[in-house]
């Protein structure tokens, strides 16, 4: 019985002695009282022959506080969709078209100088001819733009503007 006894007040002393340090503890190895005052049920069972402790008592539970709810939020928002960004076509490669050159390009350049009336229908060849060129060069001395029959970004911007503004009307 000996042995009980020091095993059983050795667990209860190991369990208390943390609770020792803020006074819940009566060092005497019996029940620990304060321990429930904290919240941790008594579940330590001792075995003692001091008739003045009574460990036949049921440990008894702390109170519990309700759960707490946090205050209701807002749902969260989505935000608006966007529209998708403008379509665009594909930039077009930087070229400088001569008299002499040949291609589509020039042909759509030529279709643009049609629609300004500066060439006349049907002179769409895809050939930067010498009837392309005076078109060319009408058209930049009349846009303000530099008049050297070059075929560049400004002219090709410039140009294309204008036609699209006349195919509108």
């Amino acid at each position: 019985m000996a042995k009980r006894l020091t095993t059983a007040l050795s667990i209860a002393a190991l369990s208390a002695a943390p609770l020792a340090a803020c006074g819940s503890n009566s060092g005497d190895g019996a029940a620990v009282p304060g321990i429930n005052d904290i919240g941790t049920p008594n579940s330590i069972s001792a075995t003692t022959t001091d008739p003045s402790v009574d460990v036949t008592t049921p440990p008894t539970q702390a109170p519990t506080t309700p759960a707490t709810t946090a205050a209701p939020t807002a749902p969260p928002t989505t935000p608006a969709p966007t529209a998708p960004p403008p379509t665009t076509d594909p930039p077009r490669e930087v070229e400088y078209l001569r008299q002499g050159d040949e291609g589509p390009r020039i042909a759509t350049m030529q279709r643009e100088l049609i629609a300004l009336d500066l060439l006349p229908p049907g002179a769409d060849t895809g050939v930067f001819d010498a009837a392309t060129n005076s078109a060319l060069l009408s058209f930049q001395g009349q846009w303000g733009l530099l008049v050297d029959g070059v075929f560049g970004p400004e002219t090709d911007r410039a140009l294309t503007a204008a036609a699209q503004s006349v195919a509108r009307e």
